[in-house]
């Protein structure tokens, strides 16, 4: 605290003062001169990442159509990877900025793990039978496709 007196004169009977009193307050101490933020800095399209700052930052994607985050405030957010690319998260707060480089990776496709066929095995000359192919896929899911059939007799 610092106090300050004027003295105001108008003529040699008349003075004035004015007492100021300033409140110095420690304007250094919350000064940002860095943000630091922890987290993965990959993610395969479709899932989400935390990120991490070390204070309360306003979060920013460089570019939506491949990564989302949410809150847009606050000490971390969740990233969602939407497509195939690479992305900067900005954490800023005070006219400080932190970029952090995120790698967005397709989503593996399934492959087919299987073919189950259900239907009569055996079919009598001239005589027809109907065949069920479902195709089986390595992420454990399963569906009706078209397939081709052959057989092996002549």
């Amino acid at each position: 605290m610092k106090s300050f007196r004027f003295l105001i004169a108008g003529s040699s009977d008349i003075k004035c003062f004015l007492d100021f009193i300033i409140f110095a307050q420690n304007y250094g101490k919350n000064i940002v001169t860095d943000i630091t933020v922890t987290g993965a800095n990959n993610a395969i399209e479709g899932e989400t990442v935390v990120l991490t700052a070390d204070r309360e930052v306003n979060w920013m994607s460089s570019n939506t159509s491949v990564a989302t985050v949410s809150p847009a405030y606050g000490k971390s957010t969740t990233v969602t990877a939407v497509s195939p690319g690479a992305v900067e998260i900005a954490a800023s707060i005070s006219g400080k900025s932190k970029s952090f480089l995120i790698d967005i990776m397709p989503k593996e496709q399934p492959v087919v793990s299987a073919v189950e066929i259900t239907g009569t095995s055996t079919v009598e000359s001239g005589k027809t039978t109907l065949l069920t192919a479902v195709v089986k896929y390595s992420d454990g899911t399963s569906k009706s496709e078209p397939v081709e059939w052959t057989t092996s007799a002549s």
